[in-house]
């Protein structure tokens, strides 16, 4: 009696497995990865992120609306994995300074300013069934900066850097946005 048992429980188990794994590995077809890194100066930063792309799609709006994100919620910042950036000395930002060290990266878009997260919490699934994947107790840094219109138009949501004046900028760019987002290097 418990033979049959365990092997329908096992058969249940393998195919609720394959079904994530297969979703999982078939959502990079549709939002491959991409990493976007800065060297200089001894300075090196890496993020490592999923790209979306627009697809004709409402990308933020109001709640209600049939934006694909929100006004006011935590955005992965990307698809799949979380979007993780790693940094080889402490940075300073107007909030506070961010210590060498590894993150993950969340956003909280508005139509006016976006809040960026850094977060200690590592290697998750930037979605969850079972809930969000945010975890505001284990946030290391918020960042405060304003949404911007961008010249051109980016269908795949891109993470890149520029030199800026006395600082480096992380640019998140996707449809008509551009956020950026300024770091100094402390010392």
């Amino acid at each position: 009696m418990k033979r049959p048992i365990l092997l329908i429980l096992g058969v249940v188990v393998a195919l609720i497995t394959g079904y994530v794994v297969y979703s999982m590995t078939n959502t990079k077809r549709h939002s491959p990865e991409g990493e976007a890194s800065y060297d200089k100066d001894g300075l090196a930063i890496n993020v490592s992120y999923c790209r979306p792309y627009k697809k004709g799609r409402l990308l933020f709006g109001e709640p209600g609306s049939s934006a694909l994100e929100v006004y006011g919620q935590p955005w992965r910042t990307g698809a799949n994995e979380a979007t993780e950036i790693s940094v080889s000395k402490d940075l300073v930002f107007r909030e506070g300074i961010l210590k060498a060290g590894k993150y993950s990266i969340y956003t909280i878009p508005g139509e006016k300013d976006w809040v960026i997260v850094f977060n200690s919490k590592l290697d998750y699934w930037g979605a969850s069934l079972s809930g969000s994947p945010f975890d505001p107790s284990l946030d290391v840094l918020r960042v405060t900066v304003p949404r911007q219109k961008n010249t051109a138009t980016q269908e795949q949501f891109t993470i890149d850097f520029a030199d800026g004046e006395g600082n480096v900028k992380m640019l998140l760019l996707w449809d008509d946005i551009k956020i950026e987002v300024p770091m100094l290097v402390q010392g």
